[in-house]
């Protein structure tokens, strides 16, 4: 009972015997066989640390809720930059900047960072504010925060949305636009949850084929694998009492426009109709059924004209479908007891089937979560594990350059 209590997710317990994934619960895991994840390997600190979060933070439905409403980021600021699509759609491109400039010896030589957030997020939110904080802080100069048409005080001028599915997927024109802007210089993806799956559509395309700038990415807390019920629920007492302000959160940011995405309301009700609004609206959010019926048939009807129906959106968005077709390494990092972002044993042992694929999982973290101290300020453990892995990225990239 106290080991089901510690873990914070029961099913832990009955895998444990059933793959190595399950073996340990304080020290990543790292799974990829090709270049990539064997200089990961060789050459990462924070994979022989052990990570450790405050009792309640073994909780992924806690974790999620208190570092949202808790953690805090001072000390950063953005510069705006309208970058308009070929189609007409216009987005927002934040450039994160110090306010105190940082010890780091800085290097124009480092690539430029496109930070791609959740779909819940934008330049307001405290999650991309300390990933980007941490960035800038380790010496890349240029990190740049991209937020989707319609949010983040974006006008919405185009019916499309961006969204992980080719042509829908806003990484090619942003990638471009740095391109221009910054003429020589390589370029590094990194982001979270949605922002993730953005990436690896991207890194997964022909367009990234063809495209020399992009070195590779490094993310966190991916939807890898839909197909599996939806969105799973981690079987756990604190995550059914804090599944309704997390649900509410996400109601009050998708349909009801809250947190820099006005024109993102107004587009759902405009995209939908109203009778299909009203019923997304009309959700009681009070369960996580309710949250999967927001994410799920809401963002599905936002592109009926492309997804057959519910289950056909779920399929064709999953990024483990995109295992063997990568063009640039990628590292993912997951928490095996994340709730909306379910990966299975046989998506374990498909890893070393793509060599520019290296999976990190820690064994709890939640969704987003990954708290390292409650007080006296709410802090995290995940942000020092992308950068130090986009390091590593660049100095992989580094040395196969110089072998070739």
């Amino acid at each position: 009972m106290l080991l089901k209590l510690g873990t914070g997710i029961g099913a832990k317990i009955r895998f444990s015997k059933a793959h190595p994934i399950f073996k340990k619960w304080t020290y990543p895991e790292i799974f990829g066989s090709g270049p990539i994840s064997n200089h990961i390997r060789k050459n990462s600190m924070t994979l022989r640390q052990m990570y450790r979060s405050p009792l309640l933070c073994t909780s992924s439905g806690f974790a999620f809720w208190f570092r949202t409403k808790y953690e805090k980021c001072a000390g950063i600021d953005a510069k705006r930059i309208f970058v308009e699509v070929e189609d007409g759609g216009l987005l927002g491109l934040d450039k994160m900047v110090l306010e105190s400039p940082s010890n780091t010896p800085s290097s124009e030589e480092k690539p430029v960072v496109l930070v791609f957030p959740g779909g819940n997020e934008t330049t307001y939110s405290t999650k991309v504010r300390t990933l980007c904080k941490h960035f800038l802080r380790s010496g890349f100069d240029d990190v740049i925060m991209c937020n989707y048409r319609g949010k983040c005080n974006t006008p919405l001028r185009t019916p499309q949305f961006t969204f992980p599915f080719h042509q829908f997927n806003d990484v090619a024109p942003i990638v471009r636009h740095v391109e221009k802007a910054y003429p020589g210089r390589k370029i590094l993806l990194a982001g979270d949850c949605f922002g993730a799956n953005l990436i690896v559509d991207y890194i997964a395309s022909d367009v990234c084929k063809n495209t020399d700038s992009v070195i590779g990415g490094v993310a966190h807390s991916i939807q890898w694998n839909s197909v599996l019920s939806g969105m799973k629920l981690a079987k756990e007492p604190m995550f059914s009492l804090f599944v309704k302000p997390w649900a509410k959160m996400t109601k009050d940011i998708l349909i009801h426009g809250k947190r820099g995405s006005e024109n993102f309301g107004k587009m759902v009700l405009e995209k939908i109709g109203k009778d299909n609004y009203d019923v997304i609206q009309s959700l009681s959010m009070e369960s996580y059924s309710d949250v999967v019926t927001l994410h799920r048939q809401g963002l599905a009807k936002l592109c009926d004209d492309i997804f057959v129906d519910e289950e056909d959106y779920v399929r064709e968005v999953s990024s483990h479908n995109k295992v063997g077709s990568l063009n640039r390494p990628i590292v993912l990092i997951n928490a095996a007891d994340d709730p909306t972002a379910p990966v299975s044993l046989e998506d374990v042992d498909n890893f070393d089937k793509d060599p520019n694929l290296c999976f990190w999982f820690f064994g709890t973290g939640g969704h987003c979560g990954y708290v390292k101290t409650m007080f006296p300020t709410c802090t995290n453990y995940i942000d020092e594990v992308v950068v130090e892995c986009a390091q590593l990225l660049v100095q992989f990239h580094e040395e196969q350059q110089s072998d070739a």
